[in-house]
């Protein structure tokens, strides 16, 4: 009990001058990462100062922990605390980009760095960045552990020391470049998958542990083979081995960031749509274990835009588009960022919305009559009704199956088709046949099963190649002659 009023009257009164401040004080909160809905990614050219940061409306922001990626021009914990507490939005979490599969030649560490720990090439497509033996001890020791050597202070202590609420780790595909010659390594390093998601713990461990950041956020980039069997060739039973790194994994990341999943291609920006259908299978293990997936694709035209944020938001990721030079906050038309004041909450939401956007917002364009040679038609139990731009649409209900054949009149009876079958909210699972595996006669016929989980409008989609040869179908698709689909809608 305090028995002196006029310290009681003095201390109340420095609480509330000193409220406003608070969060501050106290700024290792817990942050519900997953009431993010908005993202962005800025890596360079903060020329116009960090107004630009402050001032949006993202939940989350990933950018350097350097003006210029130097220790001569570090942020400050101030500057940092002033993004994450100020501007339009109640909270901000501010994640630090840090590349842990290459070093960096215009980093502090590069000039005293081993050399040996480099391979002998730079990245073609980066030519300041070069694979790194990051299971080696002394890149270890460069990325974490020296927090009270000033001189030598690690990357990870800059970073913490900066006021960031956690990471943003690029280049864990690393893993493939090393790893075994069956997933197209080197060879170097077998184990390379298993180092890697060891490093990724180690790192979250020093944070959390040995820093005291109970709640510093730890978000991989790409890389999301990791967690398949296919990783893990040395192993006795790779799907058991796969398994267990995938829970090692999943307990010490918050969220995976993901690159080029639906516009692929050797461009740097505005590749066509070319959906990565083994990245999005990987990527929904993420999601459905509860990891928040910050996609991002490189796309400028509003029409990809909106293609690219329809088919993120479908799989229940949170979208950004932008330049993959990542030098500017962008704010995309028809997309503008909200503020969700719930991201600094500490509390996830008890049921994240995964279902995929519904079809009607994104209507493809009527199907075509295919040319000749390449005539599709459906038969299933259930008759069809129309659907959206008048394409076909079957009704089911949630548990119910339906088989469906589909007759193709084939150019060739080598010719390929894609089939896009399972019907389940950011699940679909695509698969390649041919005559020999999936038609039963000349004249192409196939089947394929519909299974309904959960009620909402999907689509079955298939095509046969274009004129080079390469199949690519997506809701613009129907009408090039080379793809056909149809609606289901779940009761």
């Amino acid at each position: 009990m305090i028995k002196n009023k006029s310290f009681l009257v003095a201390f109340s009164l420095f609480v509330a001058l000193l409220q406003p401040n608070l969060r501050i004080l106290f700024a290792d909160e817990a942050l519900a990462v997953n009431n993010v809905v908005d993202w962005a990614y800025q890596l360079q050219e903060y020329d116009k100062g960090l107004s630009n940061i402050k001032d949006s409306k993202y939940d989350l922001i990933v950018m350097d922990y350097s003006f210029s990626g130097g220790t001569e021009d570090e942020f400050t914990k101030d500057e940092i605390d002033v993004l994450k507490f100020n501007g339009a939005c109640e909270r901000k979490i501010i994640l630090s980009y840090m590349s842990i599969g290459e070093a960096e030649e215009f980093r502090f560490y590069f000039d005293d760095m081993p050399k040996d720990l480099l391979f002998k090439e730079p990245n073609p497509q980066f030519p300041d960045n070069i694979k790194v033996r990051f299971w080696d001890d002394r890149w270890k020791k460069i990325i974490f552990g020296n927090a009270d050597d000033t001189a030598q202070k690690s990357y990870l202590d800059r970073i913490i020391d900066a006021g960031f609420d956690g990471i943003y780790l690029d280049i864990i595909d690393a893993y493939e470049f090393w790893g075994p010659k069956d997933i197209d390594g080197n060879g170097e390093r077998e184990t390379a998958a298993v180092d890697m998601i060891d490093f990724v713990a180690s790192i979250a461990e020093y944070a959390r542990d040995v820093r005291g950041k109970k709640n510093f956020i730890v978000v991989p980039q790409n890389g999301a083979g990791i967690i398949d069997s296919s990783s893990y060739p040395f192993a006795d039973d790779p799907e058991k081995e796969a398994n267990t790194q995938k829970q090692k994994y999943f307990n010490v990341i918050d969220a995976i960031g993901a690159e080029d999943t639906f516009f692929f291609g050797n461009r740097d920006n505005n590749n066509i749509l070319n959906i990565q259908d083994d990245t999005v299978e990987l990527l929904n293990q993420f999601r459905d274990a509860g990891k928040v997936v910050l996609s991002v694709d490189y796309v400028q035209t509003q029409e990809k835009i909106d293609e690219f944020y329809n088919l993120a938001s479908g799989e229940g990721y949170v979208p950004y588009a932008t330049t993959r030079e990542l030098d500017t906050l962008i704010i995309n038309n028809t997309h503008e960022p909200i503020c969700n004041s719930a991201v600094g909450n500490g509390e996830p939401p008890e049921s994240p919305t995964l279902s995929p956007t519904p079809i009607e917002t994104s209507t493809p364009l009527p199907a075509p009559t295919p040319s000749a040679g390449k005539q599709f038609s459906v038969n299933c139990d259930q008759e069809f009704t129309k659907g959206p731009a008048n394409l076909d649409k079957i009704i089911i209900n949630i548990g119910q199956e339906e088989t469906c054949s589909i007759s193709l009149a084939l150019n060739s009876p080598e010719m390929k088709v894609k089939v896009v079958t399972n019907i389940k909210p950011g699940m679909r699972k695509s698969i390649i046949i041919t005559p020999s595996t999936g038609a039963t006669d000349v004249n192409g016929e196939l089947q394929f099963t519909i299974t309904a989980t959960k009620k909402g409008i999907d689509w079955v989609a298939w095509a046969i190649p274009n004129e080079k040869g390469k199949i690519n179908f997506s809701r613009k698709s129907y009408d090039s002659g080379f793809a056909w689909g149809m609606f289901v809608e779940v009761e």
